[in-house]
């Protein structure tokens, strides 16, 4: 699986693009119960293009680049309703984000003047929540699912991830006498604000309304390509309130996602 960040540009001039390669794997222990783990590879390019002290002095261009293993995930999935040829399917998934990612420290950044921290991995054991439920009428499948990363404590440098919950509902409609598949799906998302040794980061969090486009062809019975898009078409991102002098009052959003899947399904017997 290879997701990509769309260029993102917010108040600061701050210009990042973060790529991610994640190969998954997942053993059907029973017909109701699965494991499953990904580790992704990133690379992560951020510049800051237009930057200044709280004095207005502008401060040199910096630009960096940082490539290394992300966090983790480790689930554990229990199918609740599906069986051979049924319409209906429900599953449900705990698990946790394993902080083999390297985090980092920005010592400069304190107190009311820092911002969100790019990193490679947030250096914290994060819960996992997934609920999911699909229908099947023909060739037309109805779905809507639920997930959550619950960031419950600051990592070794007094800096935590804000939690995140997401939404979606949508549809696929399989394209009559191909291997292809095309559907949508309309998505929520929000973050809580970042922490930093015990205060929010005031720049960070947010909701965000999102439509994604897919398409899925099947290569062959094991074989399948999807290719995916996030939208978004409404976003609310927090900032610092107007009595606030932060120096940092810009955000690192993207301002679209998109997904490549190569899915092969075998094995069993």
């Amino acid at each position: 699986m290879y997701r990509g960040n769309g260029r993102v540009d917010n108040t600061l001039g701050e210009d990042t693009a973060i790529s991610t390669l994640t190969p998954s794997l997942s053993l059907g222990v029973t017909d109701r119960f699965t494991l499953s783990v990904g580790v992704p590879v990133v690379h992560m390019h951020y510049q800051i293009l237009r930057h200044q002290t709280p004095d207005g002095v502008p401060l040199d261009r910096f630009e960096e680049t940082h490539e290394g293993l992300g966090d983790t995930g480790l689930l554990a999935q229990w199918t609740l309703i599906g069986h051979r040829g049924g319409a209906a399917a429900a599953w449900a998934a705990v698990g946790v984000s394993a902080p083999t990612g390297l985090e980092r420290d920005y010592p400069a950044l304190r107190g009311a003047d820092y911002g969100e921290v790019l990193t490679l991995g947030s250096g914290t054991w994060d819960p996992i929540l997934v609920h999911g439920f699909s229908y099947t009428v023909g060739e037309r499948v109805f779905m809507a699912s639920g997930f959550a990363r619950l960031t419950l404590y600051e990592n070794r440098f007094g800096y935590g991830s804000g939690s995140v919950v997401q939404a979606s509902v949508g549809a696929s409609q399989a394209v009559t006498g191909t291997p292809v598949v095309v559907g949508g799906r309309l998505g929520y998302r929000h973050q809580w604000r970042a922490s930093r040794d015990g205060v929010e980061v005031l720049n960070s969090g947010g909701d965000w309304l999102i439509f994604s486009p897919t398409v899925e062809w099947a290569l062959d019975p094991e074989w399948r390509l999807r290719v995916a898009v996030d939208l978004p078409f409404w976003r609310d991102l927090y900032a610092g309130p107007a009595d606030i002098d932060q120096s940092v009052n810009g955000q690192t959003d993207a301002d679209q996602r998109w997904l490549v899947s190569l899915v092969y399904e075998g094995g069993g017997g």
